[in-house]
């Protein structure tokens, strides 16, 4: 790295030249010149530094070669050397984002060298440009790409293309941590859910959390039984989200209508009848043409006579908490 003969002559910059009397100070012209040479070492690691940054020692276990460029995290420890070993990063999840950049190629069980920051040759930069930024793959395990990844993946900036070949591109390497434009700033766990998912800190994103509440919703499966004398009884079940049976009490709404998924409506001929055993919230009264709120026994079951006079089909809806809507229909004789 030569800095500008205009502001360090030749004589000045190699520190070598003799004063005399008539100088000057003579001690004055040699320590100007020596620490010009201390300058210039100086700028000269530092451009060695850009360049190929700080290498850490490692030990590959993959079971196969890892090639320069790849983008690795640390992943454990090798007992023989005591040195690192790593895996290939993918942007997909946030526990495998890239720490570090492979500095050269390494065999299966031979060591190599780590980088965060190094400017590597030799690789395939085909269809980017110069300057372009590189970001990990979410696709392929130690992969880079030219655009950040997107949805539920991690957008971790790399580095940038610094020349474009096939065979003898060039990329600037530059791990940095990750963007997450669209973390949720969650201090809590998510009840009932992952509690490595529900922490600020672990990576929720919107994608995530949405995920996470779709995971916590009930549903309810519906049966009607035969008709007996006029009546039908219907037994609504809770469910939990992987559509096991509940065993606890939960609020269901349930309504009787002529359409299937229809609006509550009113039949003049319908009589419904709830079991003290299920506590009726709203209304205080079952009655035809409304929605009823109402709580399961300790099982996640209650039970609902419907009663018809003369031919008519129903449909009964119910959903658990509000959320997924499950129907039965029933044909009265």
């Amino acid at each position: 790295m030569a800095l500008p003969a205009a502001v360090y002559p030749d004589a000045l910059w190699d520190g070598n030249e003799q004063s005399t009397a008539n100088d000057g100070p003579a001690d004055t012209t040699i320590a100007q010149g020596a620490d010009h040479n201390e300058i210039a070492a100086e700028l000269q690691e530092v451009e060695k530094f850009n360049r190929e940054g700080t290498l850490r020692a490692f030990r590959n276990d993959t079971g196969g070669t890892l090639t320069k460029g790849t983008l690795v995290h640390i992943s454990g420890r090798d007992v023989g050397t005591d040195l690192p070993t790593v895996t290939k990063s993918q942007a997909d999840d946030l526990l495998t984002l890239a720490e570090a950049v492979v500095a050269e190629d390494v065999l299966n069980n031979a060591n190599g060298n780590l980088a965060t920051r190094r400017i590597i040759t030799g690789l395939n930069t085909a269809g980017f440009s110069v300057g372009d930024p590189v970001y990990l793959d979410a696709s392929t395990a130690g992969d880079f790409q030219d655009v950040a990844p997107t949805g539920v993946n991690y957008g971790q900036w790399c580095g940038r293309v610094t020349e474009v070949d096939a065979s003898t591109g060039q990329v600037e390497f530059n791990i940095s941590r990750p963007a997450i434009p669209d973390q949720i700033g969650l201090e809590y766990a998510i009840p009932g859910g992952d509690s490595t998912l529900g922490l600020k800190n672990k990576g929720v994103t919107a994608a995530k959390l949405a995920d996470a509440v779709q995971d916590q919703i009930h549903g309810v499966n519906i049966t009607a039984g035969a008709e007996a004398g006029d009546e039908i009884t219907f037994t609504i079940q809770a469910l939990d989200a992987d559509g096991n049976n509940l065993s606890e009490r939960i609020l269901v709404h349930f309504w009787i209508s002529d359409v299937d998924l229809g609006a509550p409506d009113n039949d003049v001929n319908e009589t419904i009848v709830i079991s003290a055993s299920y506590p009726l919230i709203d209304p205080a009264v079952p009655a035809s043409g409304v929605r009823h709120e109402v709580m399961t026994d300790a099982t996640g079951k209650m039970f609902i006579d419907v009663t018809n006079t003369g031919s008519v089909t129903r449909f009964l809806m119910a959903t658990a908490g509000g959320s997924k809507v499950d129907n039965q229909t029933a044909t009265w004789a």
